[in-house]
């Protein structure tokens, strides 16, 4: 079943690739995780000093369509698209950094900061903290009752592994 909607998104994204032959076999080729879900596309964001707040505009899209951004199977499609993450630098109260081994199909076994993900449609006020929080639980099975402090420190494009915005929050727990 989700061949056929992924079909459908290749055509609106990248109609070119619609009447190739081995359409079925590029689309095959895809790693599609077992989640389905609702992400945020981010569009632009804006910095005010004045008030130490971040404006971030976006777009709800499909995971799907982020897993065609990161494919290099298929051509890009003529927007940008640019799913936002979250990446955690998490901090312990004695001050050792938490690392995490990745699984996955990207970069696998390999070391990373946690917790980390796609940030989700949810129709709170602030995705990026909910994400954060909501990937703290499923990665470690932390709480945000176990953080003591969190905060956005940074927002850092990735070329290699997500390409895409990642904004960065410092935790520590208590």
């Amino acid at each position: 079943k989700w061949l056929e909607g992924f079909k459908e998104i290749i055509g609106v994204l990248a109609p070119e690739s619609c009447g190739a032959k081995d359409l079925e076999t590029q689309v095959n080729a895809i790693h599609v995780p077992w989640w389905t879900r609702a992400n945020i596309l981010r569009d632009n964001d804006t910095y005010n000093p004045a008030n130490d707040s971040l404006a971030i505009t976006g777009s709800v899209s499909h995971s799907y369509i982020t897993q065609l951004w990161r494919s290099n199977k298929l051509p890009r499609p003529a927007r940008t698209i640019d799913p936002m993450s979250i990446s955690g630098v998490l901090l312990t109260a004695d001050d050792l950094l938490v690392l995490g081994v990745r699984a996955g199909h990207t970069y696998s076994d390999t070391i990373m900061t946690i917790p980390a993900g796609f940030v989700e449609f949810s129709g709170g006020k602030n995705p990026l903290f909910k994400t954060f929080y909501a990937e703290l639980a499923e990665e470690i099975g932390l709480s945000e009752h176990h953080i003591s402090s969190a905060e956005l420190i940074g927002r850092v494009t990735d070329h290699e592994i997500s390409k895409n915005t990642l904004y960065v929050v410092r935790a520590r727990t208590k």
